[in-house]
């Protein structure tokens, strides 16, 4: 019950965010959001919260894209994003 409760939040997170970047990688107009991991072991960025995600045992950020890259999450998600 309370992991659910604790999901809430970034499922609705989920339902307001806009679409993934456009084709050059790049968002439209403003800065694009997207979901991380904030874990040592994770690598990748998320649209969505995918299965991938779901894996995260540690919280769940978001941040723009140029952040994750930062933080060493640079990969797009393979499931967000195909493969």
């Amino acid at each position: 019950m309370k992991k659910l409760l604790l999901l809430l939040p970034i499922m609705l997170l989920l339902l307001s965010m806009q679409p993934g970047p456009t084709q050059s990688g790049e968002p439209k107009g403003k800065e694009q959001k997207v979901l991380i991991c904030n874990s040592k072991s994770s690598y990748a960025y998320h649209n969505k919260y995918c299965r991938g995600l779901k894996q995260c045992k540690s919280d769940v950020r978001e941040v723009s894209v140029e952040q994750a890259k930062k933080m060493g999450k640079g990969k797009p998600c393979g499931y967000c994003y195909g493969r």
